[in-house]
């Protein structure tokens, strides 16, 4: 029951005031309870809202029911503009001079504007361009990894890569890795498009700094020691040293090559 809006007036029915509106029949519908007022996400069956399911139904909905394209990879150490570069290279959609073709906007020429050693692909760009294999060795040689094992390919090694038996390290490695393709492919850009370019030592002593700072400055419960870093990250076991809240939650690592 309300009350007319305007002078008072006598107390008058709900349908007598609204009519049948859509908004009546929606309000007909409101179940009044005792419990006090709670938020509740109708997409899971706790009802509890999480990030993880989210992305876990976009895919479903989008990409992987149709394309049958790779999932959502999320690493909290590394800033949003990152993950969106290893989203988009894991399904080829970065602008190298063979998707732009296969899009039909020509470029007249489609090989590697760095090596002119093959067309330009992701996985060239990325991993098989003479420069871009360089950087890659000195990672692997600052990881002290065999660097026979550098990869060839954006879909066995980003989402991949190495095995760790931690979660940590594997988060930390994966990191370096992340930023690797992001910083060769900015210094192609940089090529292209006439700007300064840097040399393999120099990109390598950005990627270390710059996973240095985010690591220590994202992770609750890593701090990374500089030199250590510098030296042998790998034996990343004797850096993880508990932060402030004492957590640190390190088991035993074990690297294993897929």
């Amino acid at each position: 029951m309300v009350r007319k809006l305007f002078g008072g007036g006598p107390v008058i029915s709900l349908v007598d005031f609204m009519g049948t509106s859509p908004t009546l029949l929606m309000l007909c519908q409101v179940l009044y309870l005792r419990n006090s007022d709670a938020w509740t996400w109708t997409l899971a069956n706790n009802g509890i809202f999480s990030i993880k399911k989210l992305t876990t139904l976009i895919d479903c909905a989008t990409f992987r029911s149709e394309l049958n394209l790779p999932g959502t990879l999320i690493n909290k150490m590394v800033p949003l503009k990152i993950e969106l570069f290893i989203w988009r290279a894991r399904r080829h959609r970065i602008p190298v001079r063979v998707e732009l073709d296969k899009r039909e906007i020509d470029l007249g020429y489609i090989r590697c504007p760095i090596c002119d050693d093959g067309l330009e692909d992701v996985d060239h760009a990325l991993f098989k361009c003479k420069f871009a294999n360089e950087i890659w060795l000195r990672v692997f040689k600052w990881w002290k990894f065999d660097q026979a094992n550098i990869p060839l390919s954006v879909d066995c090694f980003i989402g991949n890569g190495f095995n760790f038996q931690n979660t940590s390290v594997k988060e930390i490695w994966q990191s370096v890795v992340w930023d690797t393709c992001y910083t060769i492919w900015n210094n192609r850009n940089a090529t292209v498009f006439g700007k300064s370019k840097m040399g393999s030592a120099m990109i390598l002593s950005e990627i270390q700094l710059r996973c240095f700072e985010w690591i220590n400055n994202r992770s609750k419960s890593i701090s990374l020691d500089w030199n250590s870093w510098l030296t042998n990250p790998i034996n990343l076991e004797s850096q993880l040293t508990p932060s402030a809240n004492g957590f640190l939650g390190m088991g035993q690592i074990s690297v294993q090559i897929l």
